[in-house]
Order: structure tokens, then sequence, then C-alpha cells
């Protein structure tokens, strides 16, 4: 029989040896796991072209973020998507021809960013149906009638139209307000003093607002509720299984500082593009988007800033976009504009 004795003397004889070769095995096994073994979780997203922002030359000297507000700034990391070739086919353009009482006789169009299309005219108003979005609109008419819209009615109305002629909205409307300046039609704060009342409806992706330099969802009216503009971009996309890291709000303002990515300005002037600086803008708003152009096949993750600026000849409305997907991701060989 074994002896307790003779058990523990030879443990002590061997235990040295047993736990030095474990601890080999242990760090081998580690060492294969770490440099050899495939793990499919900690592959890389593939880099991809930073997104197509078109901004505006228009500079600003100094941001202040003093009465900013930051949303979804907890979400870490979000998929580029991929568009789906969308367009109008014949039945469309015949549920718009319907809807607006035009007669099918079509002429040869061509626009520079929306490509070629199908123009209706007759003596009111005129409807050209691109492959990838329609416009409508009536012809302007001499003393156009001020204020007095009805909101609320016109709000509905807006959906309703926008539902027969075969969109869907995804949000609330923005509702702003327009004027004409002469034979120039500018953006007005004063609802007594517009021409026309404007919805603006956007699609969403994640839950986030989906941002754009044109109308996507754009429906206007006159004060007697004549239908003055309407602009419909069909937003369709694929899903993709690839998340990426998104920066953090502190360097997307680095990036808006070092930018400068104007996307949009906006007064109560006719000239504001034309404009070289804004000596300070005052973001109250900044939230995540996914940015979407008629030249990009991908729909990317951005951050937009919104606030108000000092400028030569007033206040503005300013919206900035910058990328918000992390640097390291994107192709070196190619620069935002």
């Amino acid at each position: 029989m074994t002896q307790l004795s003779d058990t523990s003397s030879f443990v002590k004889r061997n235990a040295p040896p047993v736990v030095f070769a474990v601890l080999i095995g242990a760090m081998t096994a580690l060492i294969y796991y770490r440099y050899f073994h495939e793990d499919k979780s900690l592959q890389l997203p593939p880099q991809q072209q930073s997104p197509a922002i078109t901004s505006l030359p228009t500079k600003a000297s100094r941001f202040s973020t003093d009465n900013l507000t930051v949303e979804n700034k907890n979400i870490k990391n979000l998929p580029i998507y991929t568009k789906s070739d969308t367009i109008f086919n014949s039945n469309d353009t015949k549920i718009f021809l319907k809807f607006f009482s035009l007669e099918n006789n079509p002429k040869k169009f061509k626009d520079i960013k929306r490509g070629d299309g199908e123009l209706f005219t007759t003596s009111d108003a005129f409807l050209v149906v691109y492959k990838k979005s329609m416009v409508y609109q009536a012809h302007v008419k001499p003393n156009t009638p001020s204020g007095n819209f009805d909101q609320t009615t016109l709000e509905q109305t807006a959906i309703d139209t926008l539902q027969k002629l075969g969109a869907t909205r995804a949000s609330d409307p923005t509702i702003t307000y327009s004027k004409y300046i002469g034979e120039s039609l500018t953006d007005t704060s004063n609802p007594n003093d517009a021409n026309y009342i404007n919805f603006l409806f956007d699609y969403q992706l994640d839950q986030l607002l989906v941002t754009s330099n044109s109308a996507m969802l754009k429906v206007s009216y006159t004060s007697d509720g004549s239908i003055f503009k309407i602009e419909i971009t069909p937003f369709e996309t694929e899903g993709s299984t690839e998340r990426y890291p998104l920066v953090n709000i502190n360097q997307a303002l680095e990036l808006l500082k070092n930018g400068n990515y104007l996307t949009n300005i906006s007064g109560e002037r006719d000239d504001l593009i034309l404009l070289k600086n804004i000596a300070n803008v005052d973001l109250n708003k900044a939230y995540l988007a996914y940015y979407f152009t008629y030249t990009d096949n991908k729909v990317q993750p951005v951050w937009v800033f919104e606030g108000t600026g000092k400028t030569s000849v007033g206040e503005v409305k300013v919206k900035y976009a910058v990328p918000a997907i992390e640097e390291r991701f994107y192709k070196s060989n190619q620069q935002n504009p």
C-alpha cells in the first residue's frame, strides 16, 4: 500500500516540471490562437471611399459650441449601405400625368445633376421625370399672394399628395417659407411675408435621418392651397454586414473646423451662395445621419451640425456634414471635397 508520505514525496519531486509543462502548453496555444487562428469577429471591415459631400466654398472664421446640443452620441458604430437601383418606370409616369392632368407628349430633357429625363409641359406647369427623381412646378403667376397659410391643413394635404404619387414619407416635415426678392426666390422666417410654404420630408435608416444637398421629398403650396412645386427622389438601400467605428463628437468638431463642410446656407437674400466668409458660427445642434448624393452609390454615416452664422449681410442659417467613420477606414488616395 502506498503510504501518504510516499505520495507527498512524489508530488514534491514532480510538481514543478508538470506545472512548467502546463504553462508552456498554455502559452503555445495562446500564441497560435493570437497569430495564426483566423477569428472572423476580429477582422476589420474593408476600406471605403470617403463620402462625396458636396460643400459650398463659404468658410467660417470661428465656431462656437456654447449652445450645442448633441444627439445620438452613444452610437459607436454603423454600417454603410449601398443604394438600390430604384428608377421610375412608365407606370410611375402614368400616375404622375394623371395626378397633374398632363398629356403624354414628352420631350427629351437633360439635367447636369439628375441626368436624362422626359419633359411634359402645359401653359400652367411642367413635369420632368428622370430615372431616379421627378420634379413638378407650376409656372410663376404675377402678384402671387403672401401670408395666410393654413399650415395644419396643407401639411396633411402634402402627406396625402405624396401617398397618391407613390412616395412614402419617413418623418414629420420640416416647414420653411419662401418669398420673392425681385425675380429670385429666397427663404424667409416670416410666414406673413412668404409667397410659398414648403414641407420637406426625410427618409430614415437605422432610425437616423437621411440628409442630402437636394430635396428628396418636398411639397410647396401657395397661400390658397395650390401646388407650386413637388420633388420626389425614391430611396431604397441594400444592407451592409460590416459595421464601422465612428468618430466621437469632439473628433467630428475637429474635422468641421479643419474642413468647413458647409452643405447648406439660407437666409433672406438671394445671393448667399456668393458669400466667402462667415465671421462666427453659433452651433446649436449636432446629430448622426446618413448622407445621400446622386453621384455616389454608397449611403454613409455623417455628423451633421446646424447653427446660425453672422455675415456682412446679416444672420444666416447654416448646415454642415462631416464624415463620421474613422479616417483609417477611408482609402488614402482620396481626399474629401
